[in-house]
């Protein structure tokens, strides 16, 4: 999601019965590499 700064925030999130809910907020990327970083470490977590 993008933050009123123009980043890109990483957060891993459940939606249950339409309600979104934020499980862990990763960080926030300022650029692609950033954003490859924490996709991955999302990723890692996930599995």
């Amino acid at each position: 999601m993008k933050t009123t700064s123009g980043a890109t925030a990483v957060q891993i999130v459940e939606k249950r019965s339409g309600v979104r809910r934020i499980l862990e907020h990763l960080g926030s990327a300022h650029g692609e590499a950033d954003l490859a970083v924490l996709m991955q470490a999302a990723q890692d977590r996930l599995t």
